[in-house]
C-alpha cells in the first residue's frame, strides 16, 4: 500500500461573521467537524478523512436539525470532491457507501 504524506488544506473563514451571545449558530461542533481535509504533496490529490457518521443514522445525536443538516451537506460535498476517502473503520466505510453513494474503490480504511 502506498504511504501518503499529508498536508492540511487551508479552510477559508468569513472575516465579518458576528457571533451573538444568545443564539450562535457557529458552535464549537461546526469547527470540530467530522471531516478532515488533506492534499497529497506530490500529486495534489484531495484526501478526506471521515471519523464518524452517527449524526445521520442516530436520531438521538445531541445536535439539532440544523447542525445535523450542516454536517451532512459538508461531509457529502467533501466526499464527492475527494480523490481518496479514508474511513475510521469498516462501519464508517459502509455508511459512506450507503449514504453518499461513493464507490468502494475510492475508500481506504485506517488501521
Amino acid at each position: 500500500m502506498m504511504k501518503l504524506s499529508l498536508k492540511k488544506l487551508s479552510i477559508r473563514r468569513k472575516k465579518n461573521f458576528r457571533k451573538s451571545s444568545t443564539k450562535s449558530l457557529y458552535r464549537k461542533s461546526f469547527r470540530n467537524s467530522v471531516v478532515k481535509k488533506y492534499r497529497e504533496e506530490g500529486t495534489g490529490r484531495r484526501i478526506v478523512e471521515v471519523g464518524d457518521l452517527s449524526f445521520i443514522s442516530d436520531k438521538n445525536y445531541p445536535y439539532n436539525w440544523f447542525e445535523r443538516h450542516y454536517q451532512h451537506k459538508h461531509c457529502k460535498h467533501a466526499v464527492k470532491k475527494a480523490d481518496i476517502v479514508i474511513a475510521k473503520d469498516e462501519i464508517v466505510a459502509r455508511d459512506i457507501v450507503k449514504y453518499y453513494f461513493t464507490p468502494k474503490s475510492k475508500i481506504r480504511i485506517r488501521h
